[in-house]
């Protein structure tokens, strides 16, 4: 009897459409999904891949050094990091797009920190064009939305622009409070995490 009942099953055709599962064809995200596809003119699917980094010894990625890293490290994989295929090699650049400048956000933020490093050492006030604030940083008068990239954000005051003048600061005094540049000259306290996207 289950044999002659499951018959009709070899007429069945299954489709799995693996890009959206089992979504309806009229649900809200589909229409979300064409949208998103017509915005960056792209025919195929917006996927992205997301690196998230976070410090070996627990601590904050906000450290220089961490940050110089992140910055090598998005290079490497955007410019330097290839396949072979067909016998040529590809690298990411080549077809990342819409995704290619994701990441510009944490290398301003760190050339953000940099400059202000540099008044720092020079004894002057913090610079009027640049405001190193989550979510939205200033940076050489330019808004700079890093939401999207940092994470784990613990917020504190923002410092003001003349906080600093008459104070001699050392990388070494810093690192004995255990805090790095950007943790001083921003509103962004310890412990985060940064998610590179390619």
């Amino acid at each position: 009897m289950i044999s002659s009942s499951s018959f009709g099953m070899f007429k069945i055709v299954l489709r799995d459409r693996i890009r959206d599962g089992y979504t309806p064809t009229n649900a809200p995200s589909r229409y979300e999904m064409d949208v998103l596809r017509e915005f960056w003119n792209t025919s195929g699917d917006p996927m992205m891949t997301v690196v998230m980094l976070t410090a070996k010894d627990g601590g904050s990625m906000l450290r220089d050094e961490y940050l110089a890293e992140v910055n090598r490290l998005t290079s490497y994989l955007m410019t330097n990091h290839s396949v072979t295929h067909n016998k040529q090699p590809v690298i990411y650049e080549n077809f990342c797009s819409p995704y290619c400048a994701m990441n510009i956000a944490i290398r301003l933020f760190k050339q953000g920190v940099d400059v202000e490093r540099a008044h720092l050492e020079r004894n002057e006030p913090l610079s009027d064009d640049t405001t190193l604030s989550y979510p939205v940083a200033k940076i050489d008068g330019f808004n700079i939305h890093l939401e999207r990239n940092f994470f784990g954000i613990t917020l504190k005051d923002l410092p003001s622009k003349d906080a600093f003048v008459g104070k001699n600061f050392t990388a070494d005094q810093l690192l004995a409070n255990s805090t790095s540049y950007a943790q001083l000259l921003s509103n962004l306290k310890q412990k985060m995490s940064l998610r590179m996207i390619i």
